[in-house]
C-alpha cells in the first residue's frame, strides 16, 4: 500500500465515522437512534406500569404523619398527608415520570385550593415494585419525612 492509498482509505474512515456520530447526536430522538440503540420509551412506559399504585409512608418508614402516594399508569399522581390527628389533610396533585437512569421524579404542580406557581419536585431514587425509598426534595413542607420509605399497598 502505498501513501496516497492509506490517505484516501484514512480520509474515507474518517469521513463515514464522522458522519455516523453526527447522525446519532443531530437525531436526538428519531427513528435512527431509536434503530440503532434501542428504544428506551416502551420499557419506560412498561416500567410505570409496574411501578405504578399506591403507597403509604407511615411513622415505622420514616413519616412523622402518615403520607399516602398514588402514582396513576397514565402520570398523574397524588401525594396525601394527614397532618396530627387528620384534622388537616393535604391533598397535592401533579405528574411523575421515569428518567433514563430509573428515578421517578414527581412534579407537584398543587393542592385542593390552589395551583402552584413553581411546581415541587420530589426525586425518588430507589425504585422497586412494591418499595420507593432514597427520597429528595427541597420544600420545607416534606421536613416531617426524615428518610421516608413509601411501601405499595395496592396495585392501581
Amino acid at each position: 500500500m502505498n501513501t496516497f492509498q492509506v490517505i484516501v482509505i484514512g480520509t474515507l474512515l474518517a469521513l463515514f465515522g464522522g458522519s455516523g456520530y453526527y447522525f446519532l447526536k443531530a437525531d436526538n430522538h428519531g427513528i435512527l437512534k431509536q434503530s440503532i440503540t434501542g428504544n428506551k420509551l416502551e420499557s419506560n412506559q412498561q416500567r410505570m406500569i409496574e411501578v405504578s399504585g399506591n403507597y403509604t409512608c407511615i411513622t415505622q418508614n420514616g413519616c412523622k404523619d402518615p403520607y399516602t402516594l398514588s402514582l396513576s399508569e397514565d402520570g398523574r399522581c397524588n401525594l396525601s398527608v394527614s397532618y396530627g390527628d387528620g384534622a388537616e389533610i393535604l391533598d397535592e396533585k401533579g405528574s411523575w415520570s421515569i428518567g433514563e437512569m430509573g428515578y421517578i421524579t414527581l412534579s407537584i404542580e398543587g393542592n385542593q385550593s390552589i395551583n402552584y406557581d413553581v411546581p415541587k419536585t420530589i426525586l425518588i431514587k430507589s425504585v422497586g415494585t412494591s418499595t420507593l425509598a432514597r427520597i429528595f426534595y427541597t420544600d420545607k413542607q416534606y421536613q416531617n419525612m426524615t428518610i421516608p420509605k413509601f411501601i405499595k399497598v395496592t396495585q392501581e
